[in-house]
């Protein structure tokens, strides 16, 4: 039901706007079955955040956005294409996730966190240009992050009685 309602009120109004008709009803359908978990409305976000200790903000998805907004990854156009929308993809949620976490093979600075973020949204949009200068960005808070000394980390192990 909640599809249906979707699909008749929202898909038009969508691709009125410019969207692909199959990302339109994929991104209702996502919006429509997995509410739950996405905001606006995103009920089990706020209890997985109060689980989990997290800010809400940092619990809810991005994935319909990405693929509303670059129907290569939904396989419409040619190979290099889907490829290169999935690679940049991936690389950009990963980065995207260690600016929200801020760990990437160490704890990482806000400087460093708000660097990734940008990169992470610029492979997330579509386009040579944005691909190139976000994964600059990305591999320079990388390779730059090498070059740091690890955390030490002090375990603590409980003794036996």
């Amino acid at each position: 039901i909640c599809y249906i309602l979707l699909a008749t009120l929202v898909a038009p109004a969508l691709v009125q706007m410019g969207a692909d008709p199959l990302a339109a009803h994929l991104f209702i359908f996502y919006f429509g079955m997995i509410s739950m978990i996405t905001p606006p409305v995103a009920m089990a976000s706020y209890a997985a955040a109060t689980l989990a200790g997290s800010p809400f903000l940092e619990t809810g998805f991005i994935l319909p956005y990405i693929f509303s907004y670059n129907p290569a990854l939904l396989f419409q156009g040619n190979l290099w294409e889907v490829g290169l929308a999935f690679a940049s993809g991936v690389v950009g949620v990963i980065a995207l996730g260690a600016s929200m976490v801020g760990h990437m093979k160490r704890p990482l600075h806000m400087l460093e966190r708000a660097f990734l973020f940008v990169g992470a949204l610029l492979l997330i949009k579509p386009g040579y240009i944005t691909d190139v200068i976000g994964l600059a960005i990305i591999l320079s808070v990388y390779f730059l992050g090498l070059k740091q000394k690890p955390v030490q980390t002090v375990v603590i192990q409980e003794q036996k009685s």
